[in-house]
């Protein structure tokens, strides 16, 4: 009997139906021999022999039926374990399934149970990658000598690396055995495992990896086990599947807790409404930048006109983007409740379903106030450091007629009795000179080329005397406020030019107020700016400052008029009635004392001038009116350089009257040889500082080569600081001792004469002591 039948199973019923069948055919034929045979004897005998045979033949028979059945029955248990132990491994994956919580830990845990539980070998898990080589990455694995899987470069491509059960599995979408493929086999049987399998792991049409289960013996996998090792994969397959869509969905609520915690917290402010145009929802940061809360807002159709209140342009833009559907981002001017004016970039776009319908609407609104402010600073810096660089030059050329002028009026007045007819008219021209010089000098602060010195400086008594000196000129329709903080600080400044932007901020908003009166308000106080406060002034630094506030309840101005307030000659008063620069002047002083000017105004209800300085500690300085100063006179020699003709004129008469003696050249360069034929010849050198083929300053390092010790005085159109305009070299310095700004008086030279005669006369002292 051949193998299939030891391998059936039987039954009892089988075995009788064979007996009766085997009895049956010796009955037949012992009836047939018995008609044959009329011997009695020979029929006993035959009789005897029959059933002998049927005694043999049904024993022989009834042992290989005993046999095969008791085969039949081994290889049911053995069948019977296999799907014992399939189950087994089914049921505790599936546990495993409902205690693991993550995709690795879940495939590890799969491979111990296949294992440990099933009785298997090794199992382990691999996923196809998308890369170049199409690789298969071991990500989890358990059993037998599982460490050759590091070593093994798997690919799931058609290709020589790809032709195990693994990558046949995942390539094919189908269960892979090791015995189809014998080379697999060949390579894995000398580490103990007899026979493996393949399992694809599917998401819906896509194989993203194969379990890989291995046996220790030959053809372990029979089709009922192998039947339940794919539903087994199956449901790994779904427990990976199910995870990475349950982290994918944590990941996106996640990442909206995280976009609605941005936007709750975002500068930028956020609206959205429906297709109807009702308001969903509104942000904190769009509660402040508009002024409007969100009570007010949310339920409410953005057609509604009381609902937008002063902001009509932002949800006048809204309703256009709700009819047409198109986005939209514009620069957009808007008033809050309580009036103040904000400006915005807003963006309003559409939201689309899967279906590309709209679903609703966002808009998006940056508050850029703070930068177009920045903006226009920026602008007015870059307007003011043009018409310094203008002013500068004017204001030499300037000074230059004015000295000619203001020098020869005031010999002219010496010369002529007071009696003379002559007289008034030169009166007018020194004083005409005079109002020059004054106007130069604003030129020259505007400039910020006018350096004084700096000292510190009490506000307080400069401020008392700037409103005693303006009270008596401004009409009675207009009220003085005035209010100081105890215990104010002090400032480095010059007191001079503090008076000059207390006088010019109040005249200004006095000028404000001459049609129909009002309160002129003035304070100073401390105040302590930090980063925050800095956002609107951005050239200051965080401390301490005091602050100057001249407030008026004028007419206001416009934001137009705002923007060229600072800017020179620029007025709004009818012609003639002022020079405009006033204004041009205070923002140049403030800046030169390291200060800013913080400007608020209302059309209709006035102008606000918040002036900050940078406060130091330390004892006031009272301004205090100094005696008149004599004019000094001398008999020197002085050596006199200008390239202006007139001036050389004009100083070396006014030298002469004071009694020094005068050798006078419009040439530097014929100055220098001058002093070179005798530098013992002159006591001092007076040289203009700009001149042509040679500078003032080279003039008087060349004069230092010759004799180090004569002291020397610039005279210039330009301010500047005295070790600026020292440029001699290191072997032979200048003694430049004074610096005399054009146009100067008599007064003024004269002193500035006797102070560098004096430091030289203590240089030559000191030397020969």
């Amino acid at each position: 009997m051949n193998e299939k039948f030891f391998n059936r199973k039987l039954i009892p019923s089988t075995i009788a139906l064979a007996y009766a069948y085997v009895g049956g055919l010796f009955f037949f034929f012992s009836i047939t021999l018995a008609f044959v045979l009329s011997d009695p004897n020979t029929l006993m005998w035959v009789a005897i022999f029959i059933f002998l045979l049927f005694v043999l033949v049904t024993a022989v028979l009834l042992y290989f039926l005993l046999r095969s059945n008791e085969k039949a029955i081994t290889l049911a248990q053995k069948n019977l374990e296999r799907v014992s132990r399939a189950l087994k491994t089914r049921s505790g994956c599936n546990q495993a399934m409902l205690r693991v919580a993550d995709e690795l830990k879940l495939m590890q845990e799969t491979c111990r149970v296949i294992v440990e539980e099933g009785g298997y070998v090794l199992a382990w898990v691999g996923l196809a990658e998308a890369d170049e080589a199409q690789t298969v990455r071991p990500v989890a694995q358990w059993g037998k000598d599982h460490g050759f899987l590091a070593t093994e470069k798997i690919s799931w491509g058609d290709n020589e690396r790809g032709q195990g059960p693994v990558a046949t599995a995942i390539r094919t979408r189908l269960t892979s055995h090791a015995q189809h493929n014998r080379s697999w086999l060949d390579m894995v049987q000398d580490r103990g495992y007899a026979s493996s399998i393949a399992l694809p792991l599917l998401d819906g049409a896509h194989c993203f990896g194969a379990l890989a289960i291995y046996a220790g013996e030959k053809d372990a996998f029979d089709k009922d086990e192998v039947e339940l090792l794919r539903a087994m994969a199956e449901d790994l397959a779904y427990g990976v599947v199910t995870l990475r869509l349950r982290r994918e969905q944590e990941e996106g609520r996640q990442a909206r807790r995280q976009l609605a915690t941005i936007i709750e917290q975002g500068t930028e402010g956020v609206l959205t409404f429906d297709a109807e145009g009702v308001i969903r929802y509104v942000n904190p940061a769009f509660e402040e930048i508009s002024g409007c809360d969100n009570e007010r807002l949310v339920n409410k159709n953005i057609g509604d006109l009381r609902l937008a209140g002063r902001n009509r342009t932002l949800f006048q833009m809204m309703q256009e983007v709700r009819a047409d559907g198109a986005a939209r981002v514009e620069q957009l001017i808007n008033y809050r409740p309580d009036g103040s004016q904000y400006e915005i970039i807003a963006r309003v776009t559409p939201v689309f379903d899967a279906q590309g319908r709209i679903t609703s609407f966002a808009a998006v609104v940056r508050d850029i106030s703070n930068e177009v402010q920045l903006e226009r600073q920026l602008r007015q810096a870059q307007k003011m450091q043009i018409i310094a660089t203008l002013s500068g030059g004017i204001a030499h050329d300037f000074n230059n007629i004015l000295a000619s002028i203001i020098t020869c009026s005031e010999m002219a007045l010496d010369d002529l009795p007071l009696d003379s007819p002559w007289r008034r008219n030169i009166e007018v021209i020194h004083r005409a000179g005079q109002r020059g010089r004054e106007l130069v000098r604003q030129i020259r602060t505007l400039s910020r080329q006018n350096e004084q010195e700096k000292k510190p400086v009490s506000l307080e008594p400069i401020l008392d005397e700037c409103l005693k000196l303006l009270r008596p000129s401004l009409p009675a329709s207009i009220e003085i406020h005035d209010w100081v903080m105890p215990g104010l600080g002090q400032i480095l400044a010059d007191s001079t030019q503090m008076h000059q932007v207390i006088v010019n901020l109040c005249t200004n908003a006095a000028q404000a107020m001459e049609r129909k009166g009002g309160v002129l308000d003035v304070g100073l106080d401390n105040i302590e700016l930090s980063s925050e406060a800095l956002r609107v002034l951005p050239d200051l630094k965080p401390g301490p400052y005091l602050r100057l506030t001249v407030r008026d309840t004028g007419e206001g101005m416009t934001p137009a008029v705002m923007e060229r307030i600072f800017d020179p000659f620029f007025t709004t008063r009818e012609q003639g009635a002022g020079t405009g620069l006033g204004l041009s002047v205070v923002h140049g002083i403030v800046k030169n004392h390291g200060g800013a000017i913080e400007v608020s105004s209302t059309p209709g209800k006035g102008s606000i001038f918040r002036v900050y300085l940078p406060r130091i500690p330390g004892t006031g300085e009272q301004a205090q009116a100094e005696p008149p100063l004599s004019i000094a006179s001398g008999h020197e020699r002085i050596l006199f350089v200008d390239d202006e003709q007139d001036i050389v004129y004009a100083g070396e008469t006014m030298l002469r009257r004071l009694g020094y003696e005068v050798t006078a050249t419009r040439c530097p360069l014929e100055a220098l040889e001058i002093f070179r034929r005798n530098p013992q010849r002159f006591d001092l050198v007076i040289t203009d500082l700009t001149m042509p083929r040679m500078s003032g300053a080279q003039l008087a390092q060349e004069i230092a080569r010759e004799r180090r010790s004569i002291p020397i005085i610039l005279c210039t159109g330009f301010a500047g600081r005295l070790d600026e305009l020292r440029r001699a070299d290191e072997e032979h310095p200048a003694r430049i001792c004074e610096v005399v700004l054009k146009p100067f008086d008599r007064t003024d030279l004269a002193q500035a004469i006797r102070r560098a005669l004096a430091e030289g006369a203590a240089q030559i002292g000191g030397q020969t002591g």
